[in-house]
């Protein structure tokens, strides 16, 4: 605080002056307050007063009762299976999740549309594992999914580079291809087991 003070007095300011050109800025230091009360952003105090949910509940419970009337006029009641949830919190309005899932309900087909019957997607079979790549590249027509290949490029520069390296280290002369080393089982054995660590010894002078 002293230094900003000094750093102030330096520059003509003077105790009770407002801080910028002319004068008429914030005169006293922003200091920390403690907060002691619940209101703020979206504190409602009379939320808890306007929420009637014992009404709410009687009313869905109420809903579920009917009263039919027989023909000699006695009155019996029919109890619905309504569920009524019993909660002191309001209720908000739940989103229409109508297009936040994919609903799959006509096949459209050149000009006409084709209606598929509603089945569970539980009973549903994952056709999709059973396709292998080879035949899936044959039922794609030889496209792939680089986005390239519709103007016809199919980046084979890099495996005809390779397949003319390959055929340049067969011809020169000299140059042996060696077999795969072959490992046997003793050293498979020994590769196995974890090496041990030893432990560095700790001298003290």
């Amino acid at each position: 605080m002293d230094f900003a003070r000094n750093q102030l007095e330096k520059y003509g300011w003077r105790e009770g002056e407002g801080l910028g050109k002319k004068k008429d800025g914030q005169a006293a230091p922003i200091k920390t307050k403690l907060k002691l009360n619940s209101h703020g952003i979206g504190y409602n105090p009379g939320v808890e007063y306007s929420n009637n949910w014992w009404e709410r509940v009687f009313n869905e419970a109420a809903s579920n009762i009917k009263s039919v009337k027989d023909q000699d006029g006695s009155v019996t009641q029919v109890e619905t299976n309504g569920e009524v949830e019993i909660t002191t919190e309001k209720k908000r309005k739940g989103k229409d999740l109508t297009y936040n899932h994919f609903k799959k309900k006509s096949c459209l087909n050149g000009t006409k549309t084709e209606e598929l019957p509603e089945s569970d997607s539980s009973s549903e079979d994952d056709t999709a594992g059973g396709v292998s790549d080879d035949r899936l590249f044959e039922i794609c027509g030889g496209r792939t999914g680089h986005k390239g290949s519709r103007h016809g490029l199919n980046l084979s520069g890099k495996l005809a580079r390779l397949e003319q390296q390959e055929k340049q280290l067969v011809c020169k002369p000299g140059i042996q291809r060696l077999p795969p080393p072959q490992i046997s089982e003793e050293s498979k054995v020994d590769s196995d087991k974890p090496k041990k660590r030893k432990k560095k010894s700790s001298q003290t002078n």
